[in-house]
């Protein structure tokens, strides 16, 4: 039979519990930062030729449209 000290039988599962909580702390916070909006500093446009609604993040005065390629002004910040 296999001789397993006492202070083992504490220790394995407080290290496997304090491992646990250390991974779910990780993944929380890693799929916190991938919920946070995106758009919130981004400016709206809308295409003039095709309606296409799109987010630009930088601060520019015209964007060219991912669909046509048109350059359009900002319809709201």
């Amino acid at each position: 039979m296999i001789e397993v000290s006492i202070s083992t039988y504490f220790l394995a599962p407080l290290m496997l519990h304090l491992a646990l909580v250390g991974l779910l702390y990780a993944w929380e916070t890693v799929s916190l930062v991938a919920r946070r909006p995106h758009h919130a500093l981004s400016r709206l446009y809308r295409c003039s030729v095709c309606d296409h609604v799109y987010a630009e993040e930088r601060d520019v005065p015209l964007a060219r449209c991912g669909r046509c390629g048109s350059l359009n002004e900002a319809i709201r910040r």
